[in-house]
């Protein structure tokens, strides 16, 4: 432990420059949007670099180095105001840059028709938590979508009977003009393996997924598909279709 702590307080600048560098490429992913992904990972090294150079500035006051402890703390000041800069600007980026899109407003839902609405989700919402209604012998309660931690972010339960090993996933549809929605995007968050499926059962379980199109409140329809995936024939179909009332993330 003693050589752990020694090897930390003689390389304390490795932090700062690290969180600052994250701060850095945070800022440009605000910007330029490179990926969600990338987001998560500079936004969490930042953080932990911040705590770490926290507990090494305590240990260089516990060993009384105050020469690298006065480092430490202007390091660490610096890093905290490139982070808390960062934050501002992407709070001012999204306050006053964010342009809305409109495709919930230009498509509104055709009048008479009919749809389901997402169920609320007890993680989300414990007080309008509603429970799901599933019939093996009625395959319009096989598929149930529920609200996720936003609007625009959805998940997903599905439940067959025997299937074919290979991947089930999702597909989704302006109701009114058949437009694909966050086609790819939708694909691939909402892509299931099914192994041995020789039974009903349920398949996805709380699978999430995002619409982008359209702003929070705008809302339109939308005709999700559950397709699958053969694995030994290559071949893919739809097995049903539900039509409900969503809305887009804002991003």
């Amino acid at each position: 432990m003693k050589k752990i702590i020694d090897k930390l307080i003689k390389f304390w600048w490795i932090f700062p420059v690290v969180s600052i560098f994250c701060s850095i490429v945070a800022t440009l992913e605000t910007i330029f949007k490179f990926g969600d992904i990338i987001f998560a990972i500079a936004f969490f090294l930042s953080s932990f670099c911040i705590l770490v150079q926290f507990v090494i500035f305590i240990l260089t006051l516990l060993k009384k180095k105050w020469k690298t402890a006065i480092g430490v703390f202007i390091g660490g000041f610096i890093n905290a105001a490139c982070f808390c800069a960062w934050l501002f600007f992407t709070f001012i980026i999204l306050l006053f840059a964010a342009e809305n899109d409109p495709f919930g407003k230009e498509h509104p839902i055709p009048v008479g028709l009919e749809f389901n609405k997402p169920l609320a989700n007890e993680y989300i919402d414990f007080e309008k938590h509603e429970e799901a209604t599933i019939d093996s012998l009625n395959s319009d309660t096989w598929l149930q979508i529920w609200d996720g931690s936003q609007g625009g972010i959805y998940e997903y339960d599905f439940y067959h009977p025997q299937l074919a090993n290979g991947t089930i996933y999702l597909r989704c549809y302006e109701a009114g003009e058949n437009i694909a929605l966050s086609d790819k995007e939708i694909k691939n968050r909402s892509e299931v393996a099914v192994n041995g499926h020789n039974h009903f059962g349920k398949l996805a379980d709380k699978q999430e997924f995002t619409i982008y199109e359209g702003d929070w409140g705008d809302y339109y329809a939308v005709r999700v598909e559950v397709w699958h995936y053969d694995n030994a024939t290559g071949k893919e179909r739809k097995l049903m279709q539900k039509i409900y009332r969503m809305e887009g993330w804002m991003r």
